[in-house]
């Protein structure tokens, strides 16, 4: 992420570390670390990444042994009541979705399974670093400094962040998301409202067309993990490098009000009024309006060609 050398990094406003380490062979004889069943001075926290779990879950909770003398490493996992953000030590998949961010608001002890990224910033909430570290941007970040190896805490220290610190948008959209995952059955508004909090947190970083259109190719063909909805494209093939991801977002959601500011936008037009910044507009307005066109004739004539074969 070339384009982003000079933003700030995400150790900048966050500890991050791995979980703890418990010893194997050496351990003495009777001695416990980990059970489903509570038992004497254990703390409740998590043990193992699952597979299926998703952006909006928490892991299995275990009953945890914290002593010192059962613990090797204690790195970060021994660390009680601080909210934080946990990521998959282990790559979440072969492709470029490789991470998993969780949000535990009560702060459990972890094992190194897990990656806890702790605010030290009163402007990056928990909410704020899940929607940045789930986001296309921090996979294709991981993907492109890691490959197959697994996420390894110094590399996404130097994770980097928006230079701005006002995320009102975002933040609302996560919440929503997260509120959604809770209230909402339907896969198909779970996947609008997480596409909500990609398009906020790409606004952010305020990427060019071209980069923003590379970053987001990388995940064409590659199924989203982590999710109860099936993703595999950010935009259509017919609009891909044409406009915005928000602003596709922003159209696709009430054509309506698209097509009125397009019309107003052809008024000005005519009349030489339009300024530098409209006609940027104007113009991906109508690439929309065109593929929007295209689509609406697609589907009559799917559906006529139907309504005949079914008479």
């Amino acid at each position: 992420m070339d384009a982003c050398t000079d933003n700030p990094k995400l150790v900048d406003v966050a500890d991050l570390g791995q979980g703890l380490i418990y010893h194997g062979e050496e351990l003495q004889s009777g001695g416990t670390t980990y059970s489903d069943q509570q038992f004497v001075r254990s703390q409740p926290g998590f043990v193992l990444f699952n597979r299926g779990l998703q952006l909006h879950q928490l892991p299995n909770r275990y009953w945890m042994n914290l002593d010192p003398e059962v613990i090797r490493r204690a790195v970060s996992g021994t660390t009680v009541g601080t909210p934080q953000v946990l990521l998959n030590y282990a790559p979440a998949s072969r492709g470029p979705w490789r991470l998993k961010a969780l949000i535990d608001n009560h702060g459990h002890p972890i094992t190194s399974n897990f990656m806890s990224v702790r605010p030290t910033n009163f402007s990056y909430s928990t909410q704020i670093l899940w929607a940045l570290l789930k986001s296309p941007f921090a996979n294709a970040y991981a993907f492109s400094h890691l490959g197959k190896r697994h996420n390894i805490v110094g590399v996404l220290r130097n994770f980097p962040i928006p230079k701005i610190s006002a995320f009102e948008g975002a933040e609302r959209a996560a919440n929503a998301y997260l509120v959604g995952c809770e209230t909402e059955a339907d896969p198909e508004k779970l996947r609008m409202l997480l596409l909500n909090v990609d398009s906020e947190v790409l606004k952010l970083y305020s990427l060019p067309l071209e980069l923003e259109q590379r970053l987001l190719g990388l995940f064409s063909n590659w199924e989203r993990v982590g999710v109860p909805f099936k993703q595999t494209a950010y935009l259509p093939k017919a609009l891909e490098g044409k406009l915005h991801f928000s602003d596709f977002l922003q159209f696709e959601k009430d054509w309506s009000v698209t097509n009125r500011e397009r019309g107003e936008l052809i008024g000005e037009n005519i009349s030489g009024k339009l300024t530098v910044e409209e006609r940027t507009r104007l113009d991906c307005l109508q690439t929309y309006a065109d593929y929007h066109f295209q689509r609406l004739s697609h589907a009559t004539c799917t559906s006529s060609m139907s309504l005949r074969g079914g008479s």
